[in-house]
Formats: C-alpha cells, sequence, structure tokens
C-alpha cells in the first residue's frame, strides 16, 4: 500500500515542536527518541522496504542526501507558485511574504499559516502518497541541467509527455496539500528538513534497530542503513 505524505509531514512536524520547545540539548534528544520511535513502532508495517517505494520514503526523509536532484527554485519562484495554486489575493499576500520581514519565520512556515485558513475545505484530488511526490520532484529536478544526466536521462525515458514547466507540477501538487503537508514540500525543495535528521553525528542506532536496504545505495553510496522500528 502506498505510504501517505501526511504521515510522514506528522513526524517532521513533531520533531520540529520538540527542537521549538525551551528544553535543555539532552531533554530534547530525549523527545526526539520518544518521537521517533514510537513513530516507527505505529507505521511499521506500512513503511516501505524495497524497490521504489523504500527509495520515495528515504528521498523524501532525507532530500539532502540526493545530489543527483537539484530543484533550483527561489523562494519568489515559490512564493508565485503558491499564490497561483491558493489564488492569493493582496492581503493573504502580504502574509505570505511575511517571511521577508526582519525576524520573521521562515518562508516554509508562511506557506503553512497562509494555507491554514483553507485546511477544511476539500482538496483537489486523492491524498498525495510519497511516491507520488517523489516522481513528481523527479520530474522538477529534471528541468535543471545541474541535475545529474541519469536522472535526466531516466525522467525522459519515463514521461514521454513531459510538462511544460515545473511551475505546472507545483501549482498541482499544492493544490492538493494541506497546509503542514506544503510546509514540508517546500523544505524538501530546499533540502532542509530539521536538525535530528540531517546533522551528520546523529546516532539513528540509539533508538532504531537498523536492516539493509539496497535501494538507497542506489543514490547515495555511503548510506546503506535504513531504518526501522524497534
Amino acid at each position: 500500500m502506498p505510504f501517505p505524505l501526511h504521515l510522514l509531514c506528522e513526524l517532521l512536524s513533531e520533531l520540529e515542536r520538540n527542537h521549538t520547545r525551551s528544553f535543555s540539548i539532552q531533554k530534547t534528544q530525549d523527545f526526539d527518541v520518544r518521537s521517533l520511535v514510537g513513530w516507527f513502532d505505529k507505521h511499521d508495517t506500512a513503511i516501505p522496504r524495497l524497490g521504489s517505494e523504500a527509495v520515495a520514503f528515504l528521498s523524501c526523509l532525507f532530500p539532502e542526501r540526493r545530489p543527483d536532484r537539484v530543484f533550483g527554485l527561489s523562494k519568489i519562484q515559490l512564493e508565485r507558485i503558491v499564490q497561483q495554486a491558493q489564488c492569493l489575493g493582496s492581503s493573504r499576500m502580504k502574509e505570505l511574504q511575511i517571511w521577508q520581514t526582519r525576524n520573521g519565520p521562515d518562508f516554509a512556515t508562511c506557506v503553512e499559516r497562509v494555507m491554514a485558513i483553507t485546511d477544511c475545505e476539500p482538496r483537489m484530488g486523492p491524498k498525495v502518497t510519497l511516491q507520488e511526490l517523489d516522481d513528481v520532484l523527479d520530474r522538477i529536478a529534471a528541468f535543471s541541467p545541474f541535475s545529474s544526466a541519469d536522472l535526466r536521462e531516466e525522467t525522459e525515458r519515463k514521461y514521454r509527455q513531459p510538462c511544460s514547466s515545473s511551475d505546472d507540477l507545483l501549482i498541482s501538487l499544492f493544490r492538493r496539500l494541506n497546509s503542514f503537508e506544503a510546509k514540508w514540500l517546500v523544505r524538501m525543495l530546499s533540502k532542509t528538513t530539521i536538525r535530528p535528521l540531517s546533522q551528520k553525528d546523529w546516532r539513528w542506532a540509539d533508538f532504531i534497530r537498523f536492516v539493509e536496504s539496497p535501494p538507497f545505495s542506489e543514490f547515495n553510496p555511503s548510506c546503506r542503513k535504513y531504518p526501522r522500528g524497534t
């Protein structure tokens, strides 16, 4: 069964909340361990471990480990895409652009806040899965000459009728996402998740049992382990 994007976003949001609380470093790490172990335990049977779905899962969890995939999208470009996808008027655009002010929240948080107003409204299409999102991210990256030649060639073979632009792909995607999913999509595009998942010295083995996973080594030979719930 395809793994839903919103479940991964729930984990990322919980880890982010841990780091916004006024706790000591040790206590924050303890909360992170509890969050991660609980999440992997809860979704253990649903987490993909083989093939393209496993690669999609890891690519979305660790976007910074996909050097073959370059998006090259500025915040101003994404601003315009969100505006078009959500039909934002002048007042909501001002809210979206608060990230440009001094000491303002980051752009992804502004996207979440602006889109939260319409979370109660039905979305255009089914829930987005990680496999579907990963395919879209590949297609967006294929527009960049800085992405790997292999990725661009594979994407061209896979999609015989290429989309006219990355904007079209993202506009369609943003129209199907809830606010907190949109926030994490923005961070995936900028390859910034959160500290527990991106810092090099983070020890998954402290709280997660590892199993071998060949798919991840396809795009990151230095990482041949795949986290699994304990």
